[in-house]
This record gives structure tokens, sequence and C-alpha cells, in this order.
């Protein structure tokens, strides 16, 4: 397997294992979080049906003993008497002779009832002295309601002229109280008072008292619960963000030491395929008769060969700490950057590849390191050729004075830059995708090329910067300050 299809293969597994990696992590995470949520609702669900549980039983038996001798609170059973037991016969002969007559009769009647009731309640006190007797929390509030009126004209034979079995849905069945919410779990007593006989009344009441903030109440109980669970829950996110990142590290390590190995490869290609170049060039007769071509092609040896000796030191350098280490000299801009134009077209064998440089005229002194000034150079025309997919590749190299700076400008007819992608070109390790099948025998692609350039070019006090549309190809510009 050639050795770019390998790093791809390499590449794609780690990007599947991370994305494997996460999706099991969430998955786990929200599974934790659903068993979490379930135990505690389930906490709540219980906290909720014991509350006020001995209270309830306190005020179940007070509230019995009041009303031993009557109906829904002392004096209720007199109201009730008033209103049924007078009409009995007429709603008897109603109900046997005409039903809709009997209904709105039964209605009017109950709705006497309920009034009359309501007006001679005396609960507010009956349950002021039920909370101060058991010292019971001042904040209650309860509701009386009628479940159930019928009456009996023979006995144990029952006719319904009042049912309501949800008084939360409406205060039709309100007798006395503010409580709001009556539910099963605030109901303190459900009492029903009948009599075998005829001509008498089956009734049924409940009585539901709670406090008005009970949800409240309920999470502060809980609240020591909640605070472990939620701790328990952020202990596990922060173990598995710590994890992830070390682990991350870990990767970021492993790929680090093997692109480190390839970008020594690529690094030290470039000056090996030119002194290659060289020598086979001073094999041939017909150059070695040349004098001054001889002198030429070791002259490109020479530099060549000082140039893979810094490589290797420079390389280990940079990529173990992220600094480089300048040796300044003067050099003339033009005379340098000719001489890189020069030996990096021994290197190229592609005839669709045209490499030009239009260099400012006269002599421009700069302070720089030959060497790094070279990898610059060097790095931006391999890049200007290899994310080139035009049959014929241009790449023009220009020297230009400003009034303040220098301007060394590399462009290309390439496939270009997106926007979205060219603040991260200069990061370490940084690989953009392209649909580009090959990279023209320059070596692969280790996302350190770009990243060397900025180093050397911030080492030196310059600047550099890109403009790039896709399909139109890219202008890297260096900013040399002109002294």
């Amino acid at each position: 397997m050639p050795i770019a299809s390998y790093l791809a293969v390499i590449n794609l597994g780690m990007k599947l294992s991370i994305t494997a990696y996460k999706v099991i992590s969430i998955v786990s995470f929200l599974i934790l979080s659903t068993l979490q949520f379930v135990l505690v609702y389930n906490t709540y669900k219980l906290t909720d049906e014991r509350y006020f549980f001995n209270e309830r039983k306190t005020m179940d038996t007070a509230y019995g003993k009041t009303i031993i001798n009557d109906i829904l609170f002392p004096g209720g059973g007199k109201v009730m008497d008033k209103y049924i037991y007078p009409n009995m016969h007429t709603l008897e002969v109603l109900h046997d002779q005409d039903t809709a007559a009997f209904n709105q009769y039964k209605a009017l009647l109950v709705d006497s009832i309920f009034t009359m009731l309501r007006a001679n309640s005396n609960m507010d006190s009956v349950m002021h002295m039920i909370i101060q007797k058991n010292g019971l929390s001042e904040k209650l509030e309860y509701a009386l309601h009628f479940d159930l009126v019928d009456i009996s004209f023979k006995k144990n034979q029952y006719v319904n002229i009042f049912n309501y079995n949800s008084p939360q849905k409406s205060r039709l069945s309100l007798i006395s109280g503010t409580l709001q919410t009556p539910s099963n779990k605030n109901k303190i007593s459900t009492v029903t008072v009948t009599s075998p006989a005829d001509y008498t009344t089956r009734v049924s009441f409940s009585l539901y008292a709670d406090i008005s903030n009970r949800s409240m109440v309920i999470l502060q109980r809980m609240l020591p619960t909640l605070v472990i669970s939620l701790f328990s829950l952020f202990c596990v996110v922060l173990l598995f963000f710590i994890t992830f990142r070390n682990w991350v590290k870990q990767k970021q390590l492993s790929e680090m030491k093997s692109d480190f190995i390839n970008s020594m490869s690529h690094e030290l290609n470039t000056p090996l395929a030119a002194i290659i170049v060289a020598n086979k060039g001073l094999q041939n007769e017909q150059i070695l008769e040349n004098k001054a071509q001889v002198r030429s092609l070791t002259d490109v040896i020479n530099r060549q060969s000082e140039r893979l000796k810094k490589l290797i030191g420079q390389v280990l350098d940079i990529t173990r700490s992220n600094q480089v280490v300048l040796q300044k000299e003067p050099l003339i801009l033009q005379n340098a950057l000719q001489e890189i134009i020069s030996d990096y077209r021994y290197k190229i064998t592609d005839p669709s590849i045209q490499m030009t440089g239009v260099l400012a005229e006269g002599e421009d002194t700069i302070e720089a390191d030959r060497f790094w000034l070279t990898t610059i150079l060097v790095n931006l025309i391999e890049n200007a050729i290899k994310y080139n997919d035009q049959p014929n590749k241009v790449v023009n190299i220009l020297l230009r004075r400003g009034k303040k700076h220098l301007y060394i400008e590399v462009a290309d007819n390439g496939i270009g830059i997106p926007s979205n992608i060219q603040s991260h070109i200069f990061d370490k390790f940084y690989r953009a995708q392209t649909n580009l099948k090959t990279n023209n025998g320059l070596g692969l692609d280790l996302g350190l090329g770009l990243f060397n350039v900025q180093q050397a070019v911030l080492a030196h006090g310059w600047s550099i910067s890109v403009t790039s549309k896709p399909g139109q190809g890219s202008t890297f510009i260096v900013r040399i300050p002109n002294k």
C-alpha cells in the first residue's frame, strides 16, 4: 500500500475512533442521567406521598371528633335536613312521573342546599381550632367538597341527586375553604353518612388540606439528594473530560511522532533531490568540459549539503520547542532569492511546471538567516506546485519594493484556499482536505511546511499573509521591513 494511502487509512481510523468514543460517551452519559432522573423522580414521588402523613392522620382524627353527630361541620346536618326531608315526597312523585321535572327540581334543591351550607359554614373556626390544638402549620389551607348526595324512597334503593367525583376540576361542589389543588395526595378524609331506612339520605364528602408551596417544600427536603445526584453527574462529566483530554493528548503525541518521522523525509527530500540532480549533471562528459557549469553544479551541491546538515538539527529544534534559532548575516536579497530559485529549478522534472522570478533591480541588503530564508521560499514554492490541478502549473515569484517594506510574493494558479480555513493553514500539523489525488511527487502533506514558514517569518520580525480564492490560485506575501 502506498504511504499516502496508508496514512489516509490511519487518519480515517483515528477520526472514526474519536467519533465512536464520543458517541459511546454521550450515550453512556444519557443512560446514567436517565437512571439518575428516574431515581430522583421516584424519591420525589415517595417523599410527596409520605409528606404530611402524620399531620393528615392527626387532622383526620380531630376532624372526625368534631362531626361525630353531624355532617360536614357542626350544624351542617340540620341545614341538610331542613331542605331535603320537606321535599322528599315531591321528589318521589316527580321521579315516578316526570323525569325532566325531577332533574330540574333536584338541581334547584341541591343548589339551595349548597348555598345555605356555604352561608352557615363554620369550618374556618373548626380548622383553626384543629391547627392550634395540634400544633400544625399556620400556612395550611383546606377545602371541603361534596362528592355525593343520594336520596332513598325505599330502603337501600338510592336515587342520585348530585354526583361529582373530580372536585379539583370545578368549584361547584366546594362548600368551604381556599385550597386550589385538592387531590388524593392531600386528602385528609372521606366521610359517607347513610341510614338503611325509607326516605333517608346518603351523603359523601371529602376534606383536603395542604400548604400552597408544597412542591418547593418537598424539593427543599430533597435538597441533599439533589445535590449529591448533581455532584455525582458533575464528577462523571469531569472525569470523562479529563480522561478524554488526556487521551487526545496522548493520541496527538503519537501522531506527532509519526508526523515527525514523515516530515523529516519530506524536508530532507528537497536538498537531497537537488544534490542528486547536480551529481548526475557532473557525470555528463559535455558538462565536465565546461568549467563554468561544473563550478555551478558544485556550488549547488555545496549549498544543499550545508542546508541538509542544518536541516537535520533545525527540524529537530522546531519540532521539540517550536522555536527558530537564527544565525543572521547580511544578505543581498536579490542574490539570495536568485540562488534559491536556480537551485529549485534543478529539482523540477515536470514540463508542465512553469516557474518565473521577477526581482526588483538593484541590491537590497537585509539581515537574515540564509537557511530559514531558503526554507520560507522553498515551502511556498512547493505548496504552489503541490496544490495545483491545472494542466500548466504556473508559479510566479516577485520581489518588489514599497515605501517601508520589501515584499516577496509567491503566486500560483492552483486550487486556492477557502476563506474558512485560511486562518488555520499556518497551524502546526494542519492538513486541509482537498480533492487532489496526487501530490505531484513532492512529498506528503504533513502540515508542517507553512507552520515552519510562519515560525521563520516571525523569528525574523517579518509578517506573512495570504490572498486566495478557490479555483483561482493563491498569493503568499512576506513583508520585510526596509531599513
